[in-house]
Order: structure tokens, then C-alpha cells, then sequence
């Protein structure tokens, strides 16, 4: 395990060390007390800036972008403390019992597929796709998709909901006093994030569900990555309201580190052609890496058994 302090240095290696780790279970809980080279004080972490300290204790995902999840202690605290999601009621000993949604416009296409193919291999596990080509949370007129995932919670009841959604979320957003919020300046970003934040709650259901949520790489276009950036913040500031439950898979720093759009990549040793035609949506290569990634996630969370 290591630390970073800055995504300039990480070339040249951490800043600091972890010079001693001791892991211990408490209960159903797992205990990771960490000391550093040399002390971090809390305003030194900053996501935002690229220092972060991250650790993961499986090693299939330490080098794995969307594995780690960085909680901060507030200023004058001396531990950082986190914990592993209790596994819900769903997740049965030896068997799971899984009904999965993967929804959203047309970014969550081929996606659902995979998600389809792989996971219904499995006893008892389905998938339900439900994908609305064109529609956006900025286009209630067209699809309200607040209302669109109570209807979906209540109906399908899902275990696991796998969101992509914001290709076509550049729209201006009215916000309940009536105020207009255009793309994609600081008040239309609250406002798609509390939108999001109530679609979050309605596919949690009570806690009963988990919900993964993936951003949005960036596109070749210059007009279009404006719009997914305000799309991501918004989704990263929801999902800051659920600590435990819902889950952001982070494809933009998977498909496009840096924040540079590419067409090809390597990704776990092979070449892959990365986007489509359009400059947009996943090729068919990215879309399985992406399902790969969200399964692994979903094993992670101790929500799958390993395929025999």
C-alpha cells in the first residue's frame, strides 16, 4: 500500500510511505490502522487537487481506479475512520437471489447487455434493461426521470440499480422556486444534483437496494465535455447524501485518465478500440470492460460469489 500526494508526483513516486499497517476484525467489521512517513495534516487532502490516500485491501483491485473510496476526518481529528457496507437482506450466505436494473439513456446500452450476459448465468440473478434513448434528467417534458425511478423502484423492486445517464443533459434546468440554472454553471449542477440525490433514494429503497453509478468519459467534443463534467460533479455532490448504499464507478478516470478523450487504450494489457464513431458512447470493447469493472464492484461489496 501507498500514499500520493499529488498526480504530478505519482510519476515519480509517493510523497510519503505507509511504514506500518495493522488489520484486525471487530465484529463484522474490518479495523486498518495505518502510520506514514511523516505526518498528513488533514487540509493537505484534497481530491480535487489529487491528494488522496487510498488503500485497498484486495489485491485483484489495488491498482484498480474506481476500488477505492477516500473518506477525510474533519480538521483537528487524528483517525480516519471507515467501514465495509453490511451486506443487505438480499445477499444470502452462498447464494445470492439478485434482481438487477441497469437503466438510463443510451450510454447505459451494450453496458446492460454484458451485465445481462454474465450475471444470468447465475442461479436466481436476473437483469432487467430498461434503456431511454435520448431522454435526460434536464428533459422532464420528454421523460421526468424523478418520476420515472419511484415507477421503477416500486415495479422492478431491484436489488443492485447500474445508472448511466447525461449524454443529453445539456438542457437548462428550472429549479423548484423557479429559477432557470444554464449549462453548466454552479446552480444548474445543484440542481441536476438534486435530481439525482432523489433518483438515488427511490432506487435505494429504503436501504433494501444498492446502487452503482457510473460517470461519464470525456467526449471529443469540446461542447459536449462541458456538459458531462457539470453531469459528474452533480453526481459525486448526490451521492455524498447516501455514505453507505450507493456507489460511483468513476469510467471518466478509467476510459479517459488525465481528462483527455482518446480512441484507443490499453486496459489490462490489450489494446482496445475505446469509443465509437461518434466520440460519445462506449465501443463494444469499452462497454465489457466497464460491466467487468461493475461486477468485480459488486463482488467487492461481498454482493456476488465467484463464478464456478
Amino acid at each position: 500500500m501507498e500514499a500520493s500526494q499529488t498526480a504530478a508526483q505519482a510519476a515519480a513516486g509517493p510523497s510519503i510511505q505507509i511504514t506500518q499497517g495493522t488489520l484486525t476484525q471487530v465484529g463484522d467489521d474490518l479495523r486498518l490502522a495505518l502510520r506514514f512517513s511523516r505526518a498528513v495534516p488533514v487540509d493537505q487532502l484534497q481530491v480535487s487537487a489529487g491528494r488522496v490516500i487510498c488503500a485497498a485491501l484486495d489485491p485483484r483491485l489495488a491498482t484498480d481506479p474506481i476500488a477505492c473510496t477516500q473518506r477525510f476526518p474533519a480538521a483537528g481529528e487524528a483517525s480516519l475512520l471507515t467501514r465495509s457496507q453490511r451486506r443487505p437482506a438480499f445477499a444470502k450466505l452462498g447464494r445470492l437471489r439478485l434482481r438487477l436494473l441497469a437503466t438510463g439513456d443510451s450510454m447505459i446500452q451494450i453496458v446492460d447487455s454484458y451485465l445481462a450476459q454474465r450475471l444470468e448465468r447465475r442461479r436466481k440473478t436476473s437483469v432487467r434493461s430498461d434503456a431511454r434513448v435520448g431522454t435526460g434528467i434536464s428533459k422532464p417534458a420528454q421523460l421526468d426521470w424523478v418520476k420515472k425511478a419511484r415507477r421503477q423502484a416500486g415495479g422492478v423492486k431491484p436489488d443492485v440499480t447500474v445508472m448511466s445517464i447525461g449524454a443529453n443533459d445539456g438542457f437548462p434546468m428550472r429549479t423548484p422556486s423557479g429559477s432557470s440554472g444554464p449549462c453548466c454553471g454552479a446552480a444548474r449542477v445543484m440542481e441536476y444534483a438534486r435530481r439525482v440525490e432523489s433518483m438515488m433514494r427511490s432506487y435505494r429503497r429504503g436501504a433494501r437496494s444498492r446502487v452503482y453509478w457510473l460517470t461519464l468519459p470525456v467526449p471529443r467534443s469540446a461542447t459536449f465535455a462541458e456538459v458531462f463534467r457539470g453531469v459528474n460533479e452533480a453526481v459525486v455532490k448526490a451521492a455524498r447524501s447516501f455514505p453507505s448504499g450507493v456507489r460511483v464507478l468513476d469510467m471518466a478516470k478509467v476510459f479517459t485518465p488525465g481528462g483527455a478523450f482518446r480512441r484507443t487504450m490499453v486496459f489490462r494489457g490489450r489494446k482496445v478500440n475505446v469509443r465509437q464513431s461518434d466520440g460519445i458512447h462506449l465501443s463494444s470493447a469499452s462497454a465489457s470492460s466497464a460491466a467487468t469493472l461493475g461486477i468485480e464492484r459488486l463482488r467487492a461489496d461481498r454482493l456476488l460469489p465467484r463464478l464456478r
